[in-house]
């Protein structure tokens, strides 16, 4: 099966570097950042090969997949 495109919302990509930039100020190192990045990295590859996985957003083509506690 061939992986598909993820096509990210700007945003998202914002909100995606002030989740971790957070992380990084609240805990004073990177750890847990990466460590959250790391699940964001294999959602996309999860959802690449399986895009029925993730919610649907109403009246749109788009999907939300929820990593911890965000879209």
């Amino acid at each position: 099966m061939a992986k598909r495109t993820i096509n990210w919302t700007k945003q998202a990509l914002i909100d995606r570097i002030e989740i971790l930039e957070y992380w990084i100020i609240q805990n004073k190192n990177k750890h847990y950042s990466n460590k959250l990045n790391l699940l964001f990295i294999s959602s996309i590859e999860l959802i690449s090969k399986q895009p029925e996985i993730g919610r649907r957003i109403s009246n749109s083509n788009a999907r939300v997949k929820i990593v911890k506690n965000y879209f």
